[in-house]
């Protein structure tokens, strides 16, 4: 067995021989020199080319960040800071047009929580949300329970009859003709 791998070697190596007399040998290398040079120059190309546009992309990445915070500071900004007085009337407006409709729809009392109109029920019934202040400047006469530890809906709820009556009595240009006379 061994003689047939040595004269397999040597044909073989005779074979090399005739290739590289006849320089086969080195334009083969040559062509895979040139084909595997121009691959990598083609990839480093794309991948250059690539790192450039993942650089645009991160500084448009970093754009956007610094701008959605800035948003997202200002948004923080304006939520804390009251409306101004000149909405004061307006909210007033909206406020009457609100606790009308929701006398109409038979809602007695209401409470506040996390801005967040709710009707009261009694202990242990679901409470339905009505209204979110966003402006944090609706309502102001009905007491937020999520402003203290011991401010319970139970004793924080406010009569709805009881919000439209010092609305009309409070603002003189609202007329008495839509007061609900539920209760």
């Amino acid at each position: 067995m061994t003689e047939e791998i040595a004269e397999q070697l040597k044909k073989n190596r005779e074979y090399m021989g005739q290739l590289l007399e006849r320089n086969i040998i080195g334009s083969i290398l040559y062509n895979m020199y040139r084909l595997v040079d121009t691959v990598a120059t083609e990839s480093i190309e794309e991948i250059e080319r690539l790192q450039a546009v993942n650089n645009h992309l991160n500084g448009i990445v970093l754009s956007c960040t610094a701008d959605n915070e800035r948003f997202r500071r200002s948004l923080a900004d304006g939520m804390r800071q009251p409306a101004p007085v000149s909405n004061q009337a307006k909210f007033i407006d909206l406020e009457l047009a609100l606790l009308r409709m929701w006398s109409d729809a038979g809602i007695k009392e209401i409470y506040k929580y996390k801005n967040r109109i709710k009707i009261y029920k009694r202990e242990g019934l679901g409470r339905f949300e009505l209204f979110y202040d966003l402006s944090q400047a609706m309502f102001t006469d009905v007491e937020d329970t999520a402003n203290g530890d011991d401010l319970y809906a139970e004793e924080y709820k406010v009569s709805v009859d009881m919000l439209i009556k010092n609305r009309i009595s409070s603002d003189p240009t609202v007329e008495d003709g839509g007061e609900s006379d539920a209760g």
